[in-house]
């Protein structure tokens, strides 16, 4: 089985688009169907692209999205306000 290192993708410019792909890819990684996309462009996100729940608890989980420029890296301080590096994909 392929993991998500073992996948190549091609640079995303549109950050709809983006944020669209990272909706299909994190509906498999926390087991949610009922993953959403926070608000519309220009509303108020407080830094929440993406909201679900893991394995269908009852405890929220916020995706935030990032458009990088080729070879970018996020670095480990930019991580979700409980977890100082987030999660990785």
């Amino acid at each position: 089985m392929s993991t998500l290192q073992d996948v190549k993708v091609f640079p995303l410019r549109e950050s709809e688009r983006f944020e669209n792909l990272c909706l299909d890819i994190w509906k498999r990684k926390i087991n949610d169907q009922h993953i959403q996309r926070n608000g519309r462009r220009g509303q108020e996100q407080h830094g929440v692209d993406i909201f679900g729940r893991r394995d269908g608890s009852m405890n929220w989980v916020g995706i935030q999205c990032k458009v990088k420029s080729m070879g970018d890296r996020l670095d480990g301080n930019r991580g979700g306000r409980g977890n100082p590096k987030g999660d990785e994909l």
